[in-house]
């Protein structure tokens, strides 16, 4: 059984990435989210004092159906 529940999830048909948007169901409110990125082929991390650092490479097309990019 499943504790995950979906917040959003879209597919860039153009690059075939996808990305999930869910959240632990036993968790609180005030709890993460999670996102889990799919078809990417380009990843980084880096650790610093700070904590971790993770840049990912994802298309346009899917930055858009995440409303990641700023109005045209």
């Amino acid at each position: 059984m499943s504790t995950k529940a979906s917040l959003n999830y879209c597919v860039d048909e153009a690059s075939g990435m996808a990305a999930h948007l869910y959240e632990e169901c036993l968790l609180p409110e005030d709890a993460p989210v999670y996102l889990t990125l799919i078809g990417v082929e380009e990843v980084s991390f880096d650790t610093t004092r700070m904590g971790t650092e993770v840049t990912v490479a994802i298309s346009r097309g899917l930055a858009e159906k995440l409303n990641l990019l700023p109005p045209k």
